[in-house]
C-alpha cells in the first residue's frame, strides 16, 4: 500500500499499534496529522515499512507485531495529532521507539525530510495447539 510522501521529524518513520499509543499516554484528537491510520482487527501482522529517497536510500524493515486495538500508525508519531501526550514518557518507555514492545516497528530514515513510504501489512494466523492443520486433505 503506497502510503505517498511523509514528513519526518525525528530522523525515523513508525508502524505501531494505535492502542500501544493510547495505553502510553496519547489520547486521539479528531484525526490523525501525518501519520495514515490502517484499520485492522486485533490479532498479530507481519508489517513491512519501506521508505524511499531518505537520507540512507532506499530502506525497509520487517516485523510482526501485536495489534490489540483496531488500527495501525505508520508515519513519524510525532506528528500524530494527539491531545495530552506526555511525549517524553511515551519516548522514555520505548527507549526512544527502539523498543516497541513487540506492539510496533521503526525504520531510521538517517535524518528529517520528506520521504515515499510504503506499508505492507499481512494477518499472521495461528494455529492454536490441537486444532487440525489440514494435512492429510
Amino acid at each position: 500500500m503506497r502510503l505517498g510522501k511523509m514528513f519526518v521529524d525525528a530522523g525515523m518513520i513508525n508502524a505501531v499499534d494505535e492502542a500501544f499509543v493510547v495505553e502510553n499516554g496519547g489520547t486521539p484528537a479528531k484525526g490523525v496529522m501525518e501519520s495514515k491510520r490502517i484499520k485492522v482487527a486485533p490479532g498479530k501482522y507481519e508489517v513491512t515499512v519501506r521508505v524511499r529517497g531518505c537520507w540512507l536510500g532506499a530502506v525497509e524493515r520487517t516485523a510482526t507485531i501485536e495489534v490489540k486495538g483496531n488500527a495501525i500508525l505508520v508515519g513519524d508519531i510525532c506528528y500524530t495529532d494527539w491531545t495530552d501526550w506526555d511525549w517524553d514518557a511515551f519516548l522514555k518507555t520505548t527507549d526512544y521507539c527502539k523498543d516497541m514492545k513487540g506492539r510496533g516497528l521503526t525504520v531510521s530514515t538517517g535524518g528529517d525530510g520528506e520521504f515515499s513510504v510504503e506499508a505492507i501489512v499481512k494477518k499472521v494466523l495461528v494455529l492454536e495447539r490441537g486444532t487440525d492443520s489440514g494435512k492429510g486433505r
